[in-house]
């Protein structure tokens, strides 16, 4: 079904017919195709039109005549399609489509700025999704969530019991949450999903693809702090107290190392970034490098039934030149970690001092031992091979004419009780 609409003045009778005088002249010129909103509106759209939205333009690629159906209003579809009208006559050097865009998002309404959120995100019209995020995100920038749910009038999500809520709301004022109240909140809720998973959004070439490059699940995060670092710390000592075994973590992650395998520009180089883990319990920030911008990190397979070993390398008697220290489990040596690489061969450490292990912590299975190899910067100095188990803290050894003092903390690693991190809101499932 086709419709038209009369306009309010004579002056928006003029602009209308111009514009629908350049649509007929540039029809002429290229395919259009007809799309077809949710509630049967129809129009006509361009093939540099359509090419705006990757949905629409690879319905295009199959097009047989019939609608292209989207599901969207024909209110809002019209606000989109006229976005990539505009975009596709101006092409991106002209001076005037800024200002046309910031006018788009000012002063529409919230429900009206929300729809200007999905439906881009839902029809890939990425210019318009990052201009109404950055509205949205300009409104919430540096507020708390509770803030943020009071200025876009999301209710429902810090009282105890959604439900409980709107019982008692009921018994209080005789009313209940309508019908539409709850659809806009929830649609509230999802669109500052977008908006905060899209904050983190960036194109990437090797996929000519737009990528999240941050946490990102299927739960709705639009109230979730992702900068917020785990409570999780250390376990008890093994030498104190045994935990009880259903109190123990079954398996954790060894970080082992974080390497630039190649270099476009050469070395050296400098490298920056935030390199984060995350865990299924919490699924808060586990920071394992932090500068400014994020970078990858190489994850090992799980280490089952584990314990955690603290090392630290002390000269007791020097000096010692000492290039580098390797711990792996005992006939396991490809899953080697490095505690420290010299940098300089000659380094050399002298008396009371200490080795300065890049890394002090690592994870082993309880049944079975740690293999610590020293390796001397020179030919003097010689290996050094120690075999470790949970009753070893304190190791005197001789590396060379060195004496060296090697301490060992031996903790478990408990198991740690998922919390009640969700919240329900309408049909919407919060990560909180």
């Amino acid at each position: 079904m086709a419709m038209v609409w009369c306009p309010a003045s004579k002056e928006a009778a003029a602009a209308m017919a111009m514009e629908v005088e350049e649509t007929t002249t540039a029809a002429s010129a290229e395919k259009t195709f007809l799309v077809q909103s949710e509630d049967g509106m129809d129009f006509w759209v361009s093939e540099s039109e359509a090419s705006q939205s990757m949905t629409i333009d690879g319905e295009t690629v199959c097009y047989d005549g019939e609608p292209i159906y989207v599901n969207v209003d024909r209110e809002t579809l019209s606000k989109v399609l006229h976005y990539c009208k505009k975009h596709a006559a101006a092409g991106d050097d002209d001076d005037l489509l800024s200002a046309w865009d910031a006018e788009l998002v000012v002063g529409v309404d919230l429900e009206a700025l929300y729809d200007l959120i999905l439906v881009p995100k839902e029809l890939e019209v990425r210019g318009l999704l990052d201009l109404a995020c950055g509205a949205v995100a300009g409104r919430i920038k540096g507020r708390s969530p509770r803030e943020v749910c009071h200025l876009l009038h999301i209710r429902g999500v810090f009282v105890p019991d959604f439900h409980h809520h709107q019982l008692s709301s009921a018994a209080s004022s005789g009313s209940r949450w309508t019908d539409g109240e709850l659809k806009l909140t929830e649609k509230a809720l999802r669109a500052l999903h977008v908006v905060r998973v899209n904050d983190f959004t960036s194109y990437e070439p090797t996929q000519d693809y737009h990528v999240c490059y941050r946490f990102h699940h299927e739960f709705n995060m639009a109230l979730f702090d992702f900068d917020k670092e785990t409570r999780f710390c250390r376990g008890p000592p093994l030498c104190k107290r045994t935990p009880a075994r259903e109190s123990l973590a079954g398996a954790c992650l060894n970080v082992i190392c974080l390497k630039v395998r190649e270099s476009d520009v050469g070395f050296p180089i400098n490298v920056f970034g935030t390199v984060v883990a995350r865990d299924s319990v919490d699924y808060r920030c586990v920071y394992l490098f932090r500068r400014d911008r994020d970078d990858p990190q190489l994850i090992t397979s799980p280490v089952y039934a584990p314990v955690e070993a603290t090392f630290a390398i002390n000269v007791v008697k020097g000096p010692c030149n000492i290039s580098r220290v390797v711990v792996a489990t005992r006939g396991n040596f490809s899953d080697r970690r490095i505690l420290y690489e010299a940098t300089d061969n000659h380094m050399v450490i002298g008396d009371g001092a200490s080795v300065p292990l890049t890394r002090h912590v690592v994870a082993v299975p309880r049944d079975q031992k740690l293999a610590l190899y020293l390796v001397g910067g020179d030919d003097v100095l010689g290996h050094l091979a120690l075999t470790l188990g949970h009753s070893d803290e304190v190791v005197n050894c001789k590396m060379g004419c060195a004496e060296l003092e090697v301490k060992v903390a031996w903790t478990a690693v408990l198991r740690r009780k998922r919390p009640n991190m969700f919240k329900e809101v309408g049909d919407v499932r919060l990560l909180l």
